[in-house]
């Protein structure tokens, strides 16, 4: 019976995701093996994906001796990227001033500025045919457009009105014009040191959690308005992020992540029109505990 129906299947793979361990250590091609592999999060980190590439290649392979992926869409999206502190995450200031900003930080959901935090990869091929035609681009995507991509493909054109996301087919006027907004998550010190204590972790993030009468694990009511109004928050548009984040009060910075450089938005002489992308974002957040606590939307 399944066999005559439209199977939807989807797949977590988990090991690259800390701390980045199994049950094998081996050797990479491009990254020699640190005396202790254990204190080096980045050799572990490429070691899982090393790994977690032939979990994935065996998965495809099974699927196909099942006869499983004909006509067969296949999605393949990294739930979020991770920061290792490497320069090429590194952005510079585009203009000279007083102010620090820390752009490269550990961790993942940790810091708005960080670019290997969110460069994720999100992929798509078509078993049966040539509708996917081979192609690699770097652009804005969410894991919402995932939905209106297949309804393009399927010609469910009429489905895609009134979605936040957008087909992966769209136009390139249509993709870079659009705005998608990101703001980072529950954070404890801890996560960003270089290698991430345990112990320390545990006992430093433990007091926001309790257990629930499901005997789920969830963050306690008293700590929710704490952690919202502590996020970073940013608005992408093209290669610009304008960011906003509690800790730097009235100083908004404005991101070409292209270019890696950022500068204080009071300080910056472009013709990029950050003023409409914070409109937007006021809009967008304006209902969140301790959104902008200094005005800067009135201003």
């Amino acid at each position: 019976a399944v066999k005559d129906k439209p199977i939807f299947l989807t797949t977590h793979f988990l090991l690259p995701h800390w701390p980045w361990t199994s049950r094998d250590t081996e050797e990479l091609e491009n990254y020699p093996t640190p005396a202790v592999p254990m204190a080096d999060s980045l050799f572990r980190y490429r070691m899982m994906l090393q790994q977690v590439d032939r979990q994935f290649g065996n998965f495809m392979k099974e699927l196909q001796a099942a006869g499983q992926l004909n006509n067969t869409y296949v999605f393949l999206i990294s739930d979020h990227g991770d920061g290792f502190s490497m320069v090429k995450d590194n952005l510079e200031p585009g203009v000279k001033s007083n102010a620090v900003l820390e752009t490269n930080t550990r961790g993942h959901a940790t810091n708005i500025f960080n670019l290997g935090q969110y460069r994720v990869v999100m992929a798509a091929r078509y078993y049966g045919g040539n509708r996917i035609k081979p192609i690699i681009k770097k652009e804005l995507a969410s894991i919402m457009d995932v939905y209106p991509t297949i309804m393009d493909l399927l010609g469910e054109k009429d489905l895609l009105k009134g979605l936040d996301g957008i087909s992966m087919f769209a136009g390139d006027s249509e993709k870079n014009h659009r705005q998608l907004f990101m703001e980072t998550g529950f954070s404890i010190l801890e996560l960003t040191s270089s290698e991430i204590d345990m112990e320390d972790m545990i006992a430093n993030g433990i007091q926001a959690y309790t257990v629930d009468k499901q005997g789920k694990l969830v963050v306690k009511d008293e700590y929710y308005d704490f952690i919202v109004s502590s996020k970073h928050r940013a608005i992408m548009e093209g290669d610009w992020m304008l960011a906003m984040v509690p800790s730097m009060a009235k100083y908004l910075v404005l991101v070409n992540r292209k270019e890696k450089k950022w500068w204080p938005v009071d300080l910056y002489e472009g013709e990029k029109d950050w003023q409409s992308m914070l409109g937007a974002m006021c809009e967008h957040y304006k209902g969140d505990v301790g959104f902008d606590q200094v005005g800067l939307c009135l201003s």
